[in-house]
């Protein structure tokens, strides 16, 4: 966690960076589930931040279903029922964020609160969403589509994903299984790093966060 903070106080003393819009960008997956002390992680650590110093450059999809399974038509998740209204409730609360940064960051605000129930009425509060409105999607047929139509995207990859957290960086997730492993390991350690060689294999001008990784490689 150190390090990302270190790459984001040089970013923002670099000479260069570029603000223009970019025209191509990098589609990120994040598959997940809302109790995974891993997906926590993850997005606490390093998701929220990377995701403001590189937001001109991504498109983020949150995909709040996890290691979650069907029971007949009953969605059971990993973690009980406790998580399943989690990623609910963060899919109600990502329905109604319009900015990709603000579902980042509502969900990473929700990771740093035991209960789902209390992080949900928090954190909507600091987004400027109506609790109620939030909770009664939650508990409701919406939330329960939503849950499914999330169900639906991750159970349709191939392979599935064994494990949660899992991300995706144009589709690619590591397709072979000496691959995954390896990527998905790169991902979780370093997200800067991974995104910002994807970008420069796009051939897009790197932002100034991307310009602090090489600066830490040089000096390292």
């Amino acid at each position: 966690m150190g390090y990302v903070k270190i790459l984001f106080a040089l970013a923002a003393i670099a000479a260069t960076c570029n603000a223009a819009a970019v025209s191509q960008k990098l589609n990120v997956d994040l598959y997940y589930e809302s109790l995974c002390p891993g997906c926590r992680a993850l997005i606490t650590g390093q998701l929220v931040d990377v995701a403001a110093a590189l937001d001109e450059y991504l498109n983020i999809n949150l995909v709040p279903f996890g290691n979650a399974r069907y029971q007949g038509k009953t969605i059971v998740c990993q973690h009980g029922e406790e998580e399943c209204l989690g990623n609910k409730i963060h899919a109600c609360a990502i329905k109604r964020l319009n900015n990709q940064l603000q579902q980042v960051q509502f969900v990473g605000c929700m990771d740093k609160i035991p209960s789902v129930e209390d992080g949900g009425k928090q954190c909507s509060a600091k987004f400027n969403l109506e609790w109620e409105d939030v909770q009664s999607c939650a508990n409701g047929s919406e939330g329960e589509a939503l849950h499914a139509s999330y169900g639906k995207a991750t159970l349709a990859l191939s392979p599935t994903n064994p494990f949660v957290p899992v991300v995706a960086i144009d589709g690619y997730r590591g397709e072979t299984s000496d691959n995954f492993l390896a990527f998905q390991e790169k991902v979780e350690n370093q997200l800067l790093s991974v995104l910002c060689q994807k970008l420069k294999e796009k051939g897009v001008d790197l932002p100034g966060a991307c310009i602090s990784v090489s600066l830490l490689r040089s000096y390292a």
